[in-house]
């Protein structure tokens, strides 16, 4: 189970765009410059960081393979330089910050540091992935404690890039605005999050070492991660284990607040519902009172709690019976 565990987080997605006639990726030409600005992504261990910067490349500069015990596979920061339409970028590739291997975590947070706090425009991204649906509490604490440290510069300049999405969750996350508003906010402990794109899940990359992303995905890698209008002077506060405590304590305390809007949103809910059932059943007796006087009340309001809601059904229903329905016998 922890094998399979460890293989889903570590498969790399395709982003699900519409279909692109000949599309066609070359290498990027290669060019040195301390000035371009950093494309940062900042995940956890086996979210597809590398593999996602290996298709913006559009070869394999960044080791990228499933992990075997968790732990993530980029150790050390690497940075490489790419032009793109002639523009100069500097891809920075980091450790994940919830590695399990305690001898790990002060080591990735001088990583993180020390990418962040370097005088120079960055373009922060967040690889994030979810669980069945739902949000994992380390992508949360990730997200929260770096932009804490990077303060209101990156409030409305930061990505967020879902990867590994499976079609079910990316269908909701696609549709259901919701679903989508409380998904982002638990992420982000309440910080509008103008930046979203969506990877979906491709099984056919699993556990390829290196493996080399098709040309969709090459392009939307670009095209989202390259956004320079997403560019801001980066003045990082450098973060600690405290700072990541911090983060931990907010992003419970968030979650804590989005169930109890929920709850509080299904009390509405179930109060509108028995608001709406009182109304239909008084309207019902009164009906079954002048049409069906055999009805007792149970019948009443069996009927009224199954068809709350379905109004022009039930009025189909009574018509067809009864050859009139509740509209007339109130306009009666």
């Amino acid at each position: 189970a922890l094998k399979k565990s460890v293989r889903a987080r570590t498969r790399v997605a395709m982003h699900l765009i519409a279909p692109t006639q000949n599309v066609s990726v070359e290498p990027i030409p290669w060019k040195k410059s301390e000035a371009s600005p950093a494309v940062v992504l900042l995940g956890n261990p086996g979210c597809g960081k590398s593999t996602i910067l290996n298709a913006v490349c559009g070869r394999c500069i960044f080791e990228a393979s499933a992990s075997e015990d968790g732990g993530g596979v980029t150790l050390h920061r690497k940075e490489e330089s790419i032009t793109v339409n002639s523009n100069e970028y500097q891809l920075v590739d980091l450790p994940g910050q919830a590695d399990p291997r305690p001898e790990m975590k002060t080591h990735v947070l001088q990583q993180i540091n020390d990418a962040l706090t370097v005088e120079r425009e960055v373009i922060v991204t967040f690889v994030v992935t979810l669980v069945n649906g739902r949000v994992v509490n380390e992508d949360a604490t990730l997200v929260e404690s770096t932009l804490r440290a990077l303060g209101r510069d990156a409030d409305d300049k930061f990505g967020l890039l879902f990867n590994q999405v499976e079609p079910k969750v990316l269908r909701k996350l696609r549709e259901d605005a919701e679903y989508r508003r409380c998904v982002i906010q638990q992420l982000t402990c309440g910080r509008e999050a103008r930046y979203v794109e969506y990877l979906p899940m491709r099984d056919e990359l699993e556990e390829e070492q290196n493996a080399m992303a098709p040309a969709e995905m090459q392009a939307t890698a670009r095209r989202f991660l390259l956004d320079r209008t997403r560019a801001f002077a980066a003045r990082a506060e450098p973060m600690s284990i405290m700072t990541v405590e911090e983060a931990q304590r907010a992003v419970a305390k968030e979650r804590q607040r989005m169930e109890q809007m929920g709850a509080e949103e299904g009390s509405k809910k179930r109060k509108k519902h028995q608001v709406h059932a009182t109304t239909l059943e008084a309207r019902l007796e009164a009906f079954y009172r002048r049409f069906a006087p055999d009805k007792d009340s149970k019948f009443v309001q069996d009927v009224a709690g199954a068809y709350v809601g379905k109004e022009a059904l039930l009025n189909a229903k009574l018509k067809e019976t009864y050859g009139t329905d509740l509209t007339s016998v109130v306009q009666s």
